[in-house]
């Protein structure tokens, strides 16, 4: 069994969530948080150029330096910070951000 790429040796029943929950409080449940990136490791992946941070931010679309296939994407700083989900647009140079973490900017 896998569920958007997690396997089922990853998964953790509600049965025991509640069981960790009732014994430790939420600061046990802290164990079993994975980061959010984790959800999209199965993407391609992007570095997003500093310059292309705000206008990304801002909902614009950004040219790429080079073509990808067109789909959805990770995107990470120039630091590894998870910032989102980018889409590719069919053209597959332009970039537009579909779900955007703030980042410091």
């Amino acid at each position: 069994l896998t569920v958007g790429g997690f396997k089922n040796k990853q998964m953790i029943s509600f049965d025991k969530l509640q069981t960790v929950a009732d014994k430790d409080g939420l600061a046990g449940l802290n164990d079993f948080v994975l980061p959010v990136s984790q959800a999209v490791n199965h993407f391609s992946q992007y570095e997003v150029k500093h310059e292309q941070l705000q206008c990304l931010a801002q909902g614009k679309t950004v040219v790429m330096p080079a073509t990808i296939n067109a789909g959805l994407i990770a995107l990470y700083s120039e630091t590894t910070q998870f910032l989102g989900v980018g889409e590719v647009l069919a053209d597959g140079y332009s970039l537009k951000a579909k779900q955007w973490f703030k980042p410091a900017l």
